[in-house]
């Protein structure tokens, strides 16, 4: 049986060897990444034999899981996740697979389970060099929005860390401006987003947190919160800009990579979960490569494998 129970902050550090043994560019397998998002994805967590199953809210009538982590035997922690949703008597399908994972999931259960590639939930991975030089004609255009950023606000804006204690209130107050200029239909995720924001910065350096805030005239203009994913990637799990600023965005992609990733080779910039203004935004930074995902369900849900 899988005895699952709400992320906490205390979880971290018994979760920290599961996670550790990740090297996948996955954004959804850092700690931070699975506590700052718990609430409004429903993350519950089960560790058992050095293996960690997650899993989130049901979506169309079926139980959600990640996919499992940790150095444990993975072939048996799908068993477990299968015998668990039997036990339940609840469909199940497994999310965030990669494709080494999903291989190995049809030999160890060969012709068992419908696989597919979840291209929305690809992330988009970026070298450190391309975003912070802006190099070659292909960047031609972030380039023309930095030099307008760069002649409208001369030695008027400034680009400074995050500091949590500091700016706590000013970054959720600039949240909650920044959703009031979106559609009224998004509001309930907005909300979980300012929740995020909020976990984020109140336990920044407990979660490893990174961050930095683009000032204008002594206002926030734009701010990003990131946290190392894998040994060589930053993960951004947050990037707001104030959309009446032209080139806030680009400014703060380009002086948050220069600053905070020094010691990084990538840039995990995550999804674009389908949304096609997203998704223009994020290809035209021309990713190095996508980390592929796929789901996974059983075939026969209501049998043993």
């Amino acid at each position: 049986m899988l005895n699952f129970s709400a992320i906490s902050i205390h979880d971290q550090e018994k979760l920290a060897p599961l996670l550790a043994d990740n090297h996948a560019r996955v954004n959804e397998r850092s700690f931070a990444s699975m506590y700052v998002w718990g609430r409004h994805y429903g993350f519950e967590i089960c560790v058992q034999e050095n293996v960690l199953f997650t899993h989130c809210l049901p979506a169309d009538g079926y139980r959600i899981f990640l996919a499992p982590i940790g150095p444990g035997d993975k072939a048996a922690a799908f068993e477990k996740m299968h015998h668990d949703s039997l036990r339940l008597h609840q469909p199940y399908q497994v999310y965030c697979l990669t494709a080494e994972e999903a291989k190995a999931l049809e030999r160890w259960f060969p012709g068992r389970f419908v696989i597919e590639s979840d291209r929305n939930n690809f992330d988009y991975i970026y070298t450190r060099e391309d975003l912070a030089e802006l190099q070659g004609k292909k960047y031609h255009g972030k380039r023309n929005h930095i030099k307008k950023f760069l002649t409208a606000y001369g030695d008027r804006w400034n680009y400074r860390p995050v500091e949590p204690a500091r700016d706590f209130q000013t970054l959720l107050d600039f949240q909650k401006k920044w959703q009031e200029t979106k559609s009224s239909g998004h509001r309930s995720d907005y909300q979980h987003e300012l929740y995020a924001i909020e976990r984020a910065l109140t336990h920044y350096d407990t979660l490893g947190l990174r961050g930095g805030v683009l000032e204008v005239d002594g206002r926030v203009a734009a701010f990003t919160l990131g946290v190392p994913l894998t040994a060589d990637t930053m993960d951004v799990l947050i990037e707001k800009a104030d959309v009446d600023i032209e080139g806030a965005y680009p400014m703060i992609n380009r002086e948050f990579v220069r600053h905070e990733c020094g010691a990084f080779t990538y840039i995990d910039r995550e999804e674009d979960m389908g949304i096609e203004g997203l998704r223009r935004a994020k290809l035209s930074y021309y990713p190095a490569m996508f980390t592929e995902k796929y789901t996974a369900m059983p075939k026969e849900q209501g049998k043993p494998l």
